[in-house]
């Protein structure tokens, strides 16, 4: 694969419009593994030289590949050094590049960098669910080659995850508030709402575990007021799991509904509201007028505030001196002499 690719970079260096007609280069063996991500972007230069000039995105990607090449060949030129986007140690992107922006959307004409491609692909799972999202179609909607994607996120899943960070960075944790009950209430409803706001990526945070820093963060605030308001490691970790399945079991029916399915989810064998009757689900059918008219905001309210009294009340009881054991029969009669 690398070879192919060093073959293809020197055919850029000899046939490109935008070369100077240079010998065949010495590529560096560092920068041939790292240039593996535009394979599939260069093929179309190697098989259609002519269009290398009318194409704005594959003529960048021509001037790019020779200036890698370029300074390839300087003798000075070390393994940790960066060069071009590269960083010759590590292989990521540098954060120059990373401000800079990559390849051009053919639609747009806009650099793709890591911050469009998390806006986009949040569309798209608002729009398509889950089960519709794609790296291909988050391609096609950005403009470039799927594979263009790759070179900032590995995975389909990685990119979730980031969305995951994405939301959990936007809770408000409540610096300003007096007291550790307070905070809490404030943080979890601040997280209810931005779990809200995108509903077809709650599947995704319920299954996914918080591994990017802003979800961590989330994890490490709620443990450490509840560790400062006095629990101990054992009684915070308890509380911020129950709270965290709270939060989003309640967030998760809130946008389901009492006869409607989670979103993204196909559903197949779902029920008409007329089958109901048919099998004796009546109980169901009472309560649906009341669902209509529920209010979600007062009873997640009250359902927090039931578990944060009940956290209050575990930790005076955790607190209080323990009680001083009655005398014995006789006792305090032989005390007293």
């Amino acid at each position: 694969m690398a070879a192919a690719v060093a073959d293809r970079v020197r055919w850029f260096c000899q046939k490109s419009p935008l070369s100077t007609g240079a010998a065949a280069c010495a590529l560096c063996p560092s920068v041939t593994g790292y240039l593996r991500h535009i394979d599939a972007q260069w093929t179309r230069c190697v098989n259609d030289e002519l269009n290398i000039v009318k194409d704005p995105v594959v003529a960048q990607e021509a001037r790019w590949g020779r200036g890698i090449l370029e300074r390839s060949r300087e003798p000075t030129l070390d393994r940790g050094m960066r060069v071009g986007r590269l960083d010759l140690g590590s292989g990521r992107v540098s954060p120059a590049a990373e401000q800079e922006g990559g390849t051009l959307s053919k639609k747009t004409g806009r650099p793709l960098t890591r911050e469009r491609i998390l806006d986009c692909a949040l569309k798209l799972i608002d729009d398509q669910g889950l089960s519709g999202f794609s790296i291909r179609g988050l391609g096609d909607k950005l403009g470039v080659k799927g594979m263009a994607v790759y070179y900032y996120f590995p995975s389909k899943t990685d990119i979730i995850d980031a969305l995951i960070g994405e939301l959990m960075g936007r809770v408000d944790f409540a610096p300003d508030a007096t007291d550790w009950l307070t905070r809490m209430r404030r943080l979890h409803a601040s997280m209810r709402e931005v779990l809200l706001e995108h509903p077809s990526l709650l599947p995704a945070v319920i299954l996914r575990p918080f591994n990017t820093a802003p979800a961590v963060n989330v994890t490490e605030t709620v443990l450490d007021i509840l560790l400062n308001a006095g629990f101990d490691e054992t009684s915070a970790l308890h509380a911020y799991q129950a709270l965290r399945a709270y939060v989003l079991g309640y967030t998760l029916t809130e946008t389901v509904g009492l006869l409607s399915d989670p979103p993204s989810w196909d559903n197949r064998e779902r029920m008409r509201i007329e089958d109901y009757g048919d099998h004796g689900f009546f109980r169901i059918l009472q309560v649906i007028p009341a669902a209509a008219v529920f209010k979600h905001d007062e009873d997640f309210a009250a359902g927090l505030e039931t578990m944060l009294s009940g956290l209050q009340s575990s930790l005076r009881q955790s607190t209080l001196p323990p009680p001083e054991s009655a005398p014995l029969v006789g006792e305090s009669r032989w005390l007293s002499e």
